[in-house]
């Protein structure tokens, strides 16, 4: 292809096409057939495109001309869909290029990503029949699987003297996002990519924040491993709540929370329902069972586990409340999963499920870490041995064979029909339609998840 132009040749008559361009291209070793547009890379550095000749008469003058500045030759092009196009250079990396305005976005190598680009050098890109991108480089073959999600990391602090424990993430009304952890709220700004710090004090301490909860579109709470508190979302203001009474239903004892501390309940998430007309906000607590507040009456309640009452809550190590479409509230403890049998006044009653070894219906483990209704009213139950069907009558497990690890840390449904369960070391993906697992791991090997494992969902 030396003298920079694409040439188009009928095979039913042997006449030598005249076509010519201007040369800016020099020689063209790699070109890509895109309608009316050939992407052409060559000698001269950078990204072309060439008008098609097919059709055109043979010695037609061709438009062609350099639409990415690329500072390097472009070995290999490939047309991806409608709106982007590959381009491979000698040196440089992948480019991703916008077909309508030419922008684009670099993928080069990284050592310290272990799914980046094995080389930068790219000779050769191809699609196969199934949407998978393989890119041949000089230091390897890298494989870009589209429907299977890669995790990227990015570091919130350069100091690793302490460990930061992440609670939960919400998200503000601008876009910017908020990491509750044991060393505060770390907002993050995507645009910048970068960082704010922001500690919470009360009475004299530091609080370290686990979740920022939505009562309503301007009001909201701020849970943390010791008080509740409302928060001010513009200036990060806070203030504990104090509802003026606390009862306890086993005990049938009430008392005005002028006589009696309350708080001290180390709380991950808040779940609002409305019963018989009363407002109710439930609370999971880390070993204080389930708290329900009663905003209409402005009365909290205490749900302890007590052994003398089989039907109270089966464990106070709370990790998960969920309510389904029928309105039933379960929660996930790590002694059973509990079904609240309404009522009101509020009683400490469940119906309570746990696993036997003698029978294969029941849940695969006591220890549960969420729940989540599928379309079809089918329950998913995460647990610390395997995934559980729940259909009302009987328990159907599915154990990971992938790479054995059972212990699940949560379950995130995502828009394609799969469970995000965190496991140690990434992620199990749970298809619902063909009930199979498959294992995304984190970027480094080193790095684990555990409870409590959150993801947020956009």
């Amino acid at each position: 292809m030396i003298g920079g132009t694409v040439y188009a040749f009928d095979n039913t008559n042997p006449i030598v096409p005249k076509n010519s361009t201007d040369g800016t291209a020099s020689s063209i070793q790699n070109f890509d057939i895109d309608g009316d547009t050939i992407w052409v890379g060559a000698w001269v550095h950078g990204l072309f495109i060439q008008e098609n000749p097919l059709g055109k008469a043979i010695d037609k003058s061709l438009a062609l001309k350099k639409v990415v500045p690329i500072e390097a030759e472009v070995l290999s092009v490939l047309s991806w869909d409608k709106n982007f196009v590959l381009a491979g250079s000698k040196g440089n990396g992948l480019y991703l290029v916008n077909k309508k305005t030419f922008e684009y976005k670099v993928f080069q190598h990284d050592r310290a990503d272990a799914f980046s680009l094995a080389g930068n050098k790219i000779n050769c890109l191809l699609k196969d029949s199934n949407g998978i991108l393989w890119v041949g480089t000089s230091a390897g073959l890298s494989k870009y699987n589209t429907i299977q999600w890669q995790l990227n990391a990015t570091l919130i602090k350069d100091d690793f003297t302490k460990e930061i424990t992440h609670f939960s993430i919400f998200e503000f009304k601008d876009h910017t996002f908020g990491l509750n952890t044991g060393m505060g709220l770390f907002r993050y700004f995507p645009e910048s990519q970068t960082f704010t710090q922001h500690h919470f004090m009360y009475n004299g301490a530091e609080i370290n924040p686990t979740a920022i909860v939505a009562i309503s579109d301007e009001k909201h709470y701020l849970t943390t491993e010791t008080n509740t508190f409302f928060i001010d979302l513009k200036t990060l203001h806070i203030a504990e709540i104090f509802p003026e009474t606390l009862c306890n239903p086993v005990l049938e004892t009430c008392y005005r929370t002028k006589d009696v501390l309350f708080g001290n309940y180390q709380i991950y998430d808040v779940l609002f329902d409305t019963f018989d007309n009363h407002i109710l906000h439930f609370f999971t607590t880390i070993g204080s069972g389930v708290g329900i507040y009663d905003a209409t009456d402005d009365t909290y309640y205490n749900l302890f586990q007590y052994s003398n009452k089989p039907n109270s809550i089966s464990n106070n190590f709370v990790r998960n409340i969920y309510r389904d479409s029928k309105g039933n509230i379960w929660v996930s403890t790590s002694e059973g999963l509990n079904k609240w049998n309404k009522s009101f006044p509020i009683k400490n009653d469940f119906t309570i499920y746990k696993h036997s070894i003698t029978d294969s219906n029941s849940i695969s483990h006591n220890n549960i870490s969420a729940v989540w209704e599928a379309p079809d009213g089918i329950l998913w139950i995460a647990t610390s041995n395997g995934l559980n069907a729940f259909d009302g009558k009987k328990f159907t497990r599915y154990y990971n064979t992938v790479n054995g690890l059972q212990q699940m840390f949560g379950l995130y449904p995502d828009n394609k029909g799969n469970l995000w369960l965190p496991i140690k070391g990434g992620f199990l993906v749970f298809n619902l339609q063909n009930r199979n697992f498959r294992f995304v791991p984190l970027i480094y090997s080193g790095w684990s998840l555990r409870s409590p494992a959150k993801l947020l969902k956009k």
